[in-house]
């Protein structure tokens, strides 16, 4: 992970924090690069804390979690930046969505002159541009050849599981049922086992359609236009003094016209409003005016 140097200052609501904590987040952020400023207190705190518990530490021991970290020979840092990172998903995760996806997908394909390049960020474990790589190829008056599909995320573990396309199916995450969105699923993805476990393998063509690479969507500098971005159910993790700093980033990285989709339990800020037409508003999907 490439190091920054930022500064950290303390938001308003983290004031009266504990010091411990504080030098904690100073040390992830100087060191590891991780912007925890630009997160929500609540939410680091709880994922660290379940650190702190993997380690036998006490709820708090922020200190001993501290000097655990300084003599730590990489395998915790990397336990923790997995912990920080956003990595819920399915596939065709809230179908109503995806519903609007198509239309967006058909339209688009109307107005490019050339293909239609897509971006997820955070992707975590692929099954979100795995879907959209499938519904381009389910969608008549898409041609799937003409769809370009970038695929980012801050969390190389997890960008080396969505490379690899295979899926257990759990009971906590019925990867069937996921993909019962398509009558035809079966066209794109493989049954197999994994030791004993049912699971399910992309096909190689759809794992060609998706370029995965590592990507801090609040630290690294954004290259490259977009006919769609989708960044759901991420800046309900984010401070909400930096929501609108990401957004903006994002805003420019659209084309003119370019849609982007935020998660269903996430709303635009009253400032960006102008910027972002809704298409489909009740699934968070937007048009740059």
């Amino acid at each position: 992970m490439t190091k920054t140097h930022t500064t950290r200052s303390i938001e308003p609501d983290r004031q009266d924090a504990d010091p411990d904590f504080e030098r904690l987040l100073s040390y992830i952020e100087s060191e590891y690069g991780f912007a925890t400023t630009y997160y929500a207190t609540k939410y680091l705190r709880r994922r660290i804390r379940s650190r702190l518990s993997r380690n036998h530490l006490e709820r708090d021991d922020y200190e001993s979690y501290l000097s655990l970290l300084k003599a730590d020979d990489g395998e915790e840092r990397t336990a923790l930046l997995d912990a920080l990172s956003v990595n819920v998903t399915s596939f065709y995760r809230d179908p109503s969505i995806w519903d609007g996806l198509r239309d967006v997908l058909e339209t688009a394909q109307e107005d490019a002159s050339g293909g239609i390049s897509i971006w997820s960020v955070p992707c975590s474990d692929g099954r979100e541009p795995y879907s959209l790589a499938m519904l381009a190829r389910d969608t008549d008056g898409v041609d799937a050849n003409r769809v370009s599909i970038r695929a980012s995320d801050i969390d190389e573990e997890i960008l080396s599981s969505a490379r690899s396309g295979v899926y257990e199916q759990r009971r906590t995450a019925d990867v069937a049922s996921e993909l019962e969105y398509l009558d035809d699923h079966e066209s794109y993805v493989e049954r197999t086992t994994i030791e004993g476990t049912d699971a399910f393998e992309v096909s190689d063509e759809i794992k060609r359609a998706v370029e995965f690479d590592r990507f801090d969507l609040i630290n690294d500098r954004i290259t490259g236009s977009y006919d769609l971005i989708l960044c759901r159910n991420f800046f309900i993790y984010l401070d909400a003094n930096y929501q609108q700093i990401v957004l903006e980033k994002l805003y420019d990285a659209l084309r003119p016209g370019g849609y982007f989709v935020l998660g269903k339990a996430e709303t635009m800020p009253q400032d960006l409003k102008e910027q972002f037409e809704p298409v489909y508003k009740r699934s968070r999907i937007y048009r740059r005016s």
